[in-house]
This record gives structure tokens, sequence and C-alpha cells, in this order.
């Protein structure tokens, strides 16, 4: 059955747009970047027309093969039969007069900033990923102010905007496309200063340069800062380092297994980030320092402001929402360190924050240990609601499941 219907797949698009093992691109558009996630895929499709990849989706949809959609990025999209890749998808049009721009999203956040520097240098402050060094002033990309509509292909092989099918729009808001195939986004953009102060901090890990980053970042957080100041603060080996340096976070590209766990914070205190740092310590040491080069622990600090309207989104912004934390850990295999790994990055908030603190967790990357219902909270029911219309058996394969 499953050959009968690749065999039927393949025939629906052009052979330049199929990708086999044997095809040089082949590890490029499959490999994931946590090692766990493999799931062996023995086909890529890659539709080169919004017209090719409506075809395939309203296959694909009705069939009995496991497929998910992979873009660019840090995720881990695999699937034991297809990889739809959207890297073909690369528009790039900018409206100077309406300061939008409509963006393919089988493009990286280089790809967009080489381009734009090109086009209108004094316009790359567009908001990349979800929350990012402008969102402080400007909100998340995902908020309805930022992102104007997204242009999709539903399961039936339907191709709109959003924005025709409101409940739509306001549903793959941070949802990671839970209900469509999205190919296109409408974004706004913002007119920034090209000259921007900026540089790394490069500390001693000792004890009291802990306790000097504390007070010092705390001091930040409860004083009246200006909403264009962010601050990013990494724990980790200086190996990750090194390779992050020589080639981009993509150098660690399945290298090892990897979990992790992104919390919103609307504060922080010396107890919470000391507990953050013990808990660095104890995955550089565990198993003899097995899992040094594979685990690390990142604050995003001033990243985000609150929302004009919490619910105006399917992940609803948690109310004072201004930093993120980032558990991260893994192994450089599957196997018992990996267990080891897991249960640092689920156990970990309950050392940092306390066993019975309510957390409000990102909507990004969601693991399998994450209950959806959770981490959509309010929302929950309305989404559950909409998947049943728009993907009842769960197709695209996302937590958010009918």
């Amino acid at each position: 059955m499953v050959h009968e219907e690749i065999e039927e797949l393949k025939a629906l698009v052009n052979p330049s747009e199929i990708l086999t093992p044997e095809s040089k691109e082949f590890k490029e558009h499959t490999l994931p970047f946590a090692k766990q996630k493999h799931r062996n895929p023995g086909l890529v499709v890659r539709p080169s027309t919004i017209d090719s990849l409506s075809k395939v989706i309203a296959f694909l949809a009705k069939s009995s093969l496991d497929f998910k959609i992979r873009s660019r990025g840090f995720g881990s999209a695999s699937a034991r039969d297809i990889i739809v890749s959207m890297t073909a998808f690369d528009n790039f049009d900018f409206d100077r007069e309406n300061e939008t721009l409509t963006l393919g999203c089988g493009q990286s956040w280089r790809d967009y900033y080489e381009k734009m520097e090109q086009i209108a240098p004094e316009y790359t402050g567009l908001l990349c990923g979800g929350f990012s060094w402008l969102s402080g002033e400007y909100g998340a990309a995902s908020d309805p102010a930022n992102l104007l509509d997204i242009q999709v292909v539903k399961l039936d092989g339907t191709i709109i905007w959003a924005s025709e099918e409101p409940d739509l729009l306001w549903a793959m808001r941070e949802t990671e496309g839970a209900f469509a195939v999205a190919v296109n986004f409408k974004m706004r953009c913002f007119k920034y200063p090209e000259k921007v102060w900026s540089g790394p901090i490069l500390l001693p890990n000792t004890t009291e340069a802990c306790k000097q980053i504390c007070t010092g970042i705390v001091g930040m957080d409860t004083r009246s800062i200006h909403p264009r100041v962010a601050l990013f603060l990494y724990r980790m080996a200086p190996d990750i380092l090194k390779a992050i340096g020589d080639g981009g976070v993509g150098a660690l590209k399945y290298t090892q297994t990897m979990y992790w766990n992104p919390i919103a914070l609307p504060k922080l205190t010396e107890t919470i980030l000391m507990n953050s740092f013990e808990w660095y310590g104890k995955t550089q040491t565990a198993a003899e320092g097995a899992l040094r080069n594979s685990s690390n622990l990142l604050f995003e600090l001033f990243c985000c402001t609150d929302a004009a309207n919490r619910l105006a989104s399917g992940w609803p912004r948690p109310v004072g929402f201004r930093h993120m934390v980032f558990l991260r850990a893994g192994a450089p295999t599957e196997g018992p360190l990996d267990d080891l790994a897991k249960n640092f990055v689920t156990e970990g908030p309950k050392e940092i924050f306390g066993p019975d603190a309510r957390l409000e967790v990102t909507a990004n990357g969601l693991e399998p240990f994450y209950d959806p219902k959770e981490v959509f909270g309010e929302n929950y029911e309305k989404l559950l609601q909409l998947k049943r219309e728009y993907d009842p058996k769960n197709r695209l394969r996302t937590p958010l499941r009918a």
C-alpha cells in the first residue's frame, strides 16, 4: 500500500521536485536538528509552485502515508514516509509605501537580511523568529499588528489567504502550523537605526561572577528600562561556543539528541537565576561530564512586552511576559544518557522555580512531554474545535489533536 501511494504521489509532480535517498541534497532536507526525532523518511517532495504544493497536500491528507512539512530553522520535522520541503518558496515582495513584506516560508533569516540589505537597509528591523531583539518594543512577530496575513494551503488543497477565514488566521498564530500549510507571510516592517550598540561580554565561570550577574540583572529588571534594551545570557561549554562561532548554531545539527523547555517569565529573582546556574552545573558534571557538550542554559531577557490583547493569538500570551529561559539538554546518542538528559529538562523547572510553581511554557517547539491543554489554556477548546474543522485526523502531526 505504501509503495503504491508513493508512486502515485511521484506521478503528481515534476521529477525535479523529487529527492530520493540517492540524491545529493537528500540529507540536507531530512536530517533533523535533534537525533532522537529522525524517522528515516524514504522520499522528499520539494514543490516548486503553490499549485504543485496544493496537489501534494490534498493527496497526502487522504493517503495513509506519514508526512511532515519542513522549512528552515532549528526544527526537527521528520516522518516515516514523506518530507514536504518548503525551501523553494522564496518569495520576497517589499511594499515600501505600506511598510510591509510578503515573505516566502522557505527562507532563512539570513536570506531575509541579505535581501533586505540590498533593497531597503533602513528597514532591516523586521521582527524575526517569534521573539526577537525588537520584541520589547513591538511585541511578538505573530501579534496581529506585526503578522498581517498568511497564505496557506488547506488540507483539501484550497489556496487562500487566512484572513479570508478569520478564525483560521487567529489559530495559525503561535500554534506551529497545526491547521494548514503556511506558504507566505505578510509582515509589518519597521525602520530602525542602522547603528546599534551591541556585543558579547565573556565572564569567568566562578561563584562570585555568577552572583554579580544575578545582582546586575535583577537590578535591571526592577527598573524601567528602554524598550530597545535586550540581553541574552548564555551558559554553555566552551566547545559548544566554539562550534557555534565557527559554523553557527547549524553546526550542532544532528550531532546529538536534544530536549528543551522554553518558559515565559514576568520577572526575575536572584533565587531563580542562581537555581538555574546550579541546574546547569549539574548537567556539566553528570555521568562524568558526558552531557557537557550537549546541554546549555539560555535567558532571553527583556525580549517581550504585554500584548494589546493576550487572546489575539492561538497561544494566550502570559500577563507581564518579559523574559524567557530555555533549559536544553541532550546526549551524543540515544540510550541511558539520553534518558538522563531528558530527565534534566523535564524535572529542571521544579529545581529552579519550586515543585508547586505554575509555569507558562511558550508554544514554540513543543516537546511530547508537554500537555497542550495547559500550554494553550483558555484558548484550548476553541483551538480543538478549529482542529476538528481543518485537520480532524491530525495529518499535520502537531501537538494539537482533535
